[in-house]
């Protein structure tokens, strides 16, 4: 499959995107139903990992918007948390590595 589609699964997941080769690549969405809400990614794939910019958010309304490398968070991005507080910091492998913002 190449171009733009749709791909759903029986446990609710829903991709919304560009696929090249059967593979999630280029813009998509994917959309999770968990018990409790719906967690949602919106941004880059290359070859089925978030890769590139995209914004992840939580059922519990925590964000990182920012960049992705090889399906992790990766780079520079701000990070809100369930309260709402928004921080900008950068990533490696998946974790905070320091805050840019001083607080």
């Amino acid at each position: 499959r190449d171009g733009q589609g749709k791909q759903t699964w029986s446990d609710g997941r829903i991709y919304e995107g560009q696929f090249s080769g059967g593979k999630f690549h280029g813009h998509g969405r994917m959309e999770w139903h968990m018990p409790t809400g719906l967690m949602v990614y919106e941004g880059q794939y290359v070859d089925d990992l978030k890769d590139g910019r995209g914004r992840y958010v939580w059922p519990d309304k925590r964000i990182y918007d920012g960049e992705w490398k090889r399906g992790m968070r990766d780079g520079q991005a701000t990070y809100t948390n369930s309260q709402g507080v928004r921080r900008k910091g950068i990533w490696r492998e998946d974790k905070v590595e320091r805050w840019l913002d001083g607080q």
